[in-house]
């Protein structure tokens, strides 16, 4: 089996040795580089192709979001996931605005991150269940985003399959939380990407949350 390779920036070199001693006990992980800044973050990828890279937001030279941006225009291979200390809707938009593939908050077990460095591989969304709370509350108690959505050309039951593409979930999660068959949540999936002009999953997450049409999380 072949192994994810991820790359590691963090300017803390501690913390940057722990995170690696977490990934390298994983059977399916390999740590090709590390970077103590956004520069050398995105000179590493460039050089070393990793499968995931490991951002934090705030570095020196260049942050971890301005080097996200770098890393999806230039080499869209790269997922890239964002370990950061900071829980704030903002950070995790301007993130997935960027292209980032994933959100994880530093408290977080080493199991969770894990699970989202798989989550990315594949070529999914992940954020982490301390900000997923707050964005699923945010969809819930309020009647306006779907409202939004549905001006946007989806209709009541593509809203109710978004909110839960958004919260992570997979297909055969999502059948069963609706009562639909598995091949009725593909064919959903699929019309709202064409309505949304969206390629992947992980697209349609950032979407739904760095855009207009999603509520604010306070």
């Amino acid at each position: 089996m072949r192994k994810i390779r991820v790359l590691l920036a963090d300017d803390h070199r501690m913390f940057r040795e722990g995170l690696k001693l977490i990934l390298e006990r994983a059977d399916n992980i390999d740590v090709v580089g590390e970077a103590e800044d956004g520069d050398e973050a995105v000179e590493l990828a460039g050089r070393l192709q990793p499968d995931v890279a490991l951002l934090d937001i705030t570095m020196p030279r260049m942050s971890g979001m301005v080097a996200t941006a770098e890393m999806t225009r230039r080499w869209p291979n790269v997922r890239t996931l964002v370990l950061t200390v900071h829980e704030d809707r903002r950070y995790l938009r301007g993130v997935l605005a960027a292209g980032a593939s994933g959100y994880l908050v530093k408290r977080q077990s080493g199991v969770e991150l894990l699970a989202a460095i798989e989550c990315v591989h594949r070529g999914d969304a992940y954020v982490g269940s301390s900000m997923a709370r707050a964005v699923v509350d945010a969809y819930v108690s309020t009647g306006e985003s779907e409202q939004r959505w549905i001006a946007d050309g989806l209709s009541s039951r593509e809203v109710d399959v978004l909110r839960l593409i958004a919260q992570g979930r997979r297909t055969a999660e999502i059948a069963d939380a609706l009562g639909i068959a598995e091949t009725t949540v593909k064919t959903h999936r699929q019309k709202i990407m064409a309505r949304l002009e969206r390629r992947t999953t992980a697209d349609l997450v950032r979407y739904a949350i760095s855009s207009g049409l999603s509520p604010d999380l306070e």
